[in-house]
């Protein structure tokens, strides 16, 4: 029981991390089409670098940990 409870918890905390992830790019098109961007060049930097280095991190995760 408690193993199982413990993949289901792992499970909804991986698929809260994909949705959020998701949302995120989501705001950074809206924001990239809306011109958001244009205007202030730092949230661009800033937002853009962060969905960057956490897809990098997702990547190289999934190449040493789980694929083969």
């Amino acid at each position: 029981m408690r193993q199982g409870l413990l993949i289901f918890g792992v499970t909804v905390c991986l698929l809260a991390c994909v949705a959020g992830y998701f949302l995120v790019l989501v705001d950074w098109i809206e924001d990239f089409k809306t011109g958001v961007y244009a205007a202030n060049h730092a949230e661009a930097l800033l937002e853009t670098g962060a969905i960057l280095v956490y897809t990098y991190a997702g990547f190289d995760f999934f190449k040493r940990k789980l694929a083969h």
